[in-house]
């Protein structure tokens, strides 16, 4: 498997070689300004299909949370609830006022 800054190196070099983005990515098998992106931009293209055709794995892989390591569909952690930060919190904002006041 290649990685995607040896794709980019192998399309800059081509495009020194051509001075052309269309047949660049013609060489690539890819749009011209796919090539361009990728090359020039530093995209990677999240498309299985673009990813396989330029030699990349076809799922690139997720990030773990921050908050509980593990890995996450939805883009907010199921398992660290974040405690309400508002006024209307119940009984808590009396407390965090008495603080407020006492200087903590």
């Amino acid at each position: 498997m290649t990685n995607i800054d040896s794709i980019r190196r192998k399309l800059q070099k081509a495009y020194q070689k051509l001075h052309n983005w269309r047949g660049v990515g013609d060489e690539f098998h890819v749009t011209g300004g796919m090539a361009f992106r990728i090359a020039v931009q530093n995209y990677e293209p999240k498309s299985s299909h673009i990813r396989h055709i330029l030699g990349l794995p076809a799922l690139i892989p997720a990030p773990a949370c921050a908050k509980c390591g593990n890995v996450h569909v939805t883009k907010r952690c199921p398992n660290g609830q974040k405690p309400p930060n508002n006024w209307r919190d119940g009984e808590a904002w009396w407390q965090r006022l008495m603080d407020w006041f006492n200087g903590g």
